[in-house]
């Protein structure tokens, strides 16, 4: 899985896909997967976001 954006900063990392789908939960596992990588690697906060195009709507997916 290689995320669509990735802001790593002093204060934390955050995670960003786009998306032009519907709602899936493969993408939540996926991203839970990629910060849990990063706050292993030191990355705290770590933040993960969907974009979904069809709705324009963006979710929190992963807040640690």
């Amino acid at each position: 899985y290689r995320p669509d954006r990735l802001i790593l900063e002093e204060s934390g990392a955050t995670v960003i896909n786009f998306t032009d789908a519907e709602r899936d939960h493969t993408d939540h596992v996926a991203l839970e997967q990629y910060v849990e990588t990063l706050v292993g690697m030191g990355y705290q906060p770590a933040k993960a976001y969907v974009v979904y195009f069809p709705m324009g709507t963006v979710e929190l997916v992963v807040d640690r």
